[in-house]
């Protein structure tokens, strides 16, 4: 069994290989990502059309923002934490 030090540095290894660019750790992360987060905006948005602009807007603001990730916290909590905002930024835009 893994130890949290052991964890952590698989983790951040894994960041470090999305903060340089690259695309097997990207795929890799899409395939982790994806079928949670589309069932995570499903009870939180109306439309398949606008789950699906969503997701696609929650990669974007994960590939931009992933520079600034420093592993204070997990890389799941950082990626929801995006996946809120975005949610939150659809409503807004709704009203």
């Amino acid at each position: 069994m893994a130890t949290k030090h052991e964890v952590l540095s698989e983790n951040s290894a894994f960041v470090a290989a999305l903060q340089a660019g690259d695309p097997e750790a990207w795929e890799k992360f899409a395939n982790h990502y994806s079928a949670k987060l589309r069932q995570y905006l499903l009870y939180r948005l109306p439309t398949a059309e606008s789950i699906d602009d969503v997701l696609n807007e929650i990669f974007i603001g994960i590939a931009r923002a992933i520079r600034q990730f420093a592993n204070d916290v997990t890389l799941s909590t950082f990626v929801y934490s995006i996946a809120h905002r975005k949610v939150a930024d659809y409503w807004r835009r709704q009203t």
